[in-house]
């Protein structure tokens, strides 16, 4: 990705069109929330320089194994690790993230054997889209 450093959605394709080789696979999907505001009040500039803060944090913690899929979507794809680490990796990108007053809905999904790649994509997609959801929900009634 020419904006993030990150692997880009092409290259997402094709670990996507790929034979997923490893037993384990965690997958987490990111998307911030608010990306539109920040755009809106402060600029596209400061909406760049969020995704740049998004990816950055992924990257020290997930190296190359995190992808730009859209605009402000990330996905991280990882078989490196065990189940316990991958949840311990993904605990140190929310406090980080917390930390840096990033506002982001997550979603994951783990298998220890052998799945539909796809399918385990779109579980976490789904949760992270849940937890996007809850999140507006509670703010619109703030």
């Amino acid at each position: 990705d020419t904006l993030t450093g990150l692997n880009n959605r092409n290259k997402f394709n094709q670990v996507m069109d790929g034979q997923w080789e490893s037993g384990r696979l965690g997958i987490a999907c990111f998307d911030l929330n608010g990306l539109k505001e920040t755009n809106d009040l402060r600029g596209h500039s400061a909406g760049d320089e969020l995704l740049c803060r998004v990816a950055g944090e992924l990257r020290k913690v997930f190296g190359d194994r995190a992808y730009r899929t859209g605009g402000d979507e990330f996905v991280v794809v990882d078989g490196t690790m065990d189940e316990k680490s991958f949840e311990k990796a993904l605990a140190e990108v929310r406090r980080r993230m917390y930390e840096a007053g990033i506002s982001y809905a997550t979603g994951l999904s783990w298998r220890q054997e052998n799945c539909c790649l796809k399918e385990q994509i779109d579980e976490a997609d789904r949760r992270m889209y849940q937890e996007k959801r809850r999140f507006y929900r509670a703010r619109k009634n703030e």
